[in-house]
């Protein structure tokens, strides 16, 4: 990570933790993954896999709302391969480097279908912080464009944004 990296990361967890809303903090980091060419995150806990009420557990859903609506419809939360790689893993990972020859018919499917909304390829930062639960901050697009270096950066941002109490709230 170069000197100007972490600069431009402390002008935005400064930019985050001065906020006066939770949609004010989601739109730096909106912003912030737009340069990657992320265009779509969610921001969740991870109940275990047999949980159906996993929904309670999003905090923040920027998914496409037709994604969304399928996932659930489907019981994806279930077998989704970044869900179970992210509750026992605290490195993050991209979903391309999930290995293909490990996943289910129904993992491949989550995957699959995933590519039909727009999301080909994604990120996912999971959180593991003493008592709670895991969780995760996971983001997606058609494209993505994460350079050699910058996975700190958005690990550090993520990590953060998931702790982040805007001021006022």
């Amino acid at each position: 990570m170069n000197n100007e990296a972490i600069l431009e990361l402390f002008k935005t967890i400064s930019e985050i933790d001065s906020s006066r809303s939770y949609e004010k903090v989601l739109e730096i980091f909106r912003i912030v993954l737009e340069q990657y060419g992320l265009q779509s995150f969610l921001i969740t806990g991870l109940p275990v896999p047999h949980d159906d009420k996993w929904q309670r557990a999003i905090l923040c859903d920027g998914w496409p709302r037709e994604w969304l609506t399928r996932y659930e419809s489907e019981n994806h939360f279930l077998h989704d391969p970044c869900a179970a790689r992210s509750r026992i893993s605290a490195e993050p990972f991209l979903w391309h480097q999930l290995p293909t020859e490990g996943l289910t018919s129904r993992g491949r499917l989550v995957m699959d279908e995933a590519t039909e909304f727009g999301m080909k390829d994604g990120l996912c930062v999971p959180i593991h912080v003493p008592l709670a639960g895991p969780a995760v901050v996971t983001a997606a697009s058609d494209r993505i464009e994460i350079p050699p270096g910058a996975m700190p950066v958005i690990e550090t941002l993520c990590v953060h944004l998931s702790q982040a109490q805007p001021l006022g709230a």
